[in-house]
């Protein structure tokens, strides 16, 4: 059936561990040379996310952490996390419903 209709019968709710956020966040601060996320202080952080949520651009391309050259720069539950973002991109917006972190 949901090859027929898709997802989008019923919202999707999606969840995750919140270290593996701040994980994936680590693994791009240090592929980006801005050292490590997870040493950073609150304000640090915050002050960061928000420039990146303003930002128009991407932070990193789709894809980027399976790029071969990239395998020691993202970890197993990095890759997980950004590949869960890149598969909710894809959705339609009315096809989503909480993100529970």
């Amino acid at each position: 059936k949901v090859s027929a209709c898709g997802l989008t019968l019923v919202p999707l709710d999606v969840r995750q561990e919140s270290d593996h956020h701040s994980e994936a966040l680590d693994c791009i601060t240090k592929h980006l040379g801005l050292g490590s996320y997870l040493e950073w202080d609150e304000e640090s952080r915050v002050e960061w996310i928000t420039e990146q949520l303003q930002s128009k651009r991407p932070l990193l391309r789709a894809g980027t952490w399976n790029e071969p050259g990239n395998e020691d720069s993202f970890t197993d539950a990095a890759r997980n996390t950004l590949e869960t973002f890149e598969m909710i991109s894809e959705q339609f917006d009315s096809s989503l419903g909480a993100y529970v972190i």
